[in-house]
């Protein structure tokens, strides 16, 4: 009698799920592989990617009365060893509102004036600070003044002997913070308050200098400038993000720059009414040293639709007569390091 014959079917079925178990098996740890791999690649992606270390701050000077004086932007750039310096005249024209940065404070405070300066210039400002009288005097005495020679006699008699203002032409002047801000307050020039403007960018380009000039003491005294700069004033810069920009500083401070300081004093039109309305050309160029966006990654600008609304009395008359052409200057020394 013949044997009978025994299946091999249930032996090919084991050894066709063993197969696709080990299949199963080594696609998982191909695949787990790869996006290991993936993420390795991702993060050497991240980074070989640089952040910009550059910052800019606005500093709006004002009264006890809630009038803006003058203002200034202030880039600081670690990459290229500079501090470039914006200062603005308090009657600077947007032009898309008609208003001065005098009347958009008064209507909407620092931040409104944030978004005009940045909507008119088309550049970001990381933060804002507002300055009052005793602050920035504080501070230029923290820094050790000014040493300023007049182009012309500066006469002006005040209600107080002590605030009188009388300087000599060509007869230079050590200057404390309280004597600057007098200058400051006052339209003693011959030229209006573009004279005002040219004195205010003299005196930033000092006062940043000497800072650098003298690294070990700045670093020890960036905190007590910071808190003076912000005492009693509106801002939006913390502490924690001063912490961060203070690291940058002091990497600067440590290199010991002689004159990092990047004069970009507005061109543009002062109008008979001592309004001033800035050029084209100037806006382009000061797209290409502040680069146009924030350095810390935000890039929307304050437009036009954001500014204050026109409060009565506030709107223009038709535009008078150009009288002056402000002129671009740089600072030289700086310039050629």
């Amino acid at each position: 009698m013949a044997k009978k014959k025994r299946s091999q079917a249930p032996v090919a079925l084991v050894y066709v799920i063993t197969l696709l178990v080990f299949m199963a098996a080594f696609a998982y740890i191909a695949y787990r592989l790869i996006k290991q791999m993936d993420s390795w690649r991702q993060d050497d992606t991240v980074s070989n990617v640089e952040t910009d270390p550059s910052f800019n701050l606005l500093f709006a000077r004002t009264e006890k009365t809630g009038v803006l004086r003058d203002a200034a932007v202030l880039r600081f750039s670690p990459e290229e060893d500079k501090v470039f310096v914006l200062p603005l005249s308090a009657y600077t024209v947007n032009s898309a509102s008609g208003k001065t940065f005098e009347e958009i404070y008064e209507a909407g405070g620092a931040r409104q004036l944030q978004k005009s300066v940045e909507s008119i210039f088309s550049i970001k400002i990381d933060n804002y600070l507002t300055v009052n009288k005793a602050g920035f005097e504080t501070v230029a005495d923290i820094i050790g003044g000014i040493v300023y020679t007049p182009q012309e006699d500066l006469y002006k008699l005040a209600e107080k002997d002590a605030d009188d203002i009388s300087y000599q032409a060509g007869k230079a002047v050590d200057m404390s913070g309280h004597m600057v801000t007098q200058i400051l307050g006052e339209k003693v020039f011959s030229n209006g308050y573009k004279g005002n403007l040219d004195f205010l960018a003299t005196v930033l380009e000092q006062l940043v200098n000497n800072a650098f000039q003298q690294s070990n003491f700045t670093k020890t005294s960036l905190e007590n400038m910071y808190t003076q700069l912000t005492a009693g004033g509106d801002t939006d810069y913390t502490k924690n993000e001063f912490a961060d920009d203070k690291a940058n500083l002091n990497a600067m401070l440590d290199k010991r720059l002689n004159k990092p300081a990047v004069m970009m004093v507005p061109e543009g039109e002062w109008r008979e009414d001592n309004r001033f309305v800035p050029s084209d050309a100037f806006v382009n160029e000061l797209k290409e040293v502040f680069g146009g966006k924030s350095s810390k990654g935000n890039t929307n600008f304050g437009s036009s639709s954001e500014q204050a609304g026109p409060t009565e009395n506030q709107s223009l008359a038709a535009e008078p007569e150009v009288t002056t052409t402000a002129n671009h200057v740089r600072g030289t020394e700086a310039a050629a390091q």
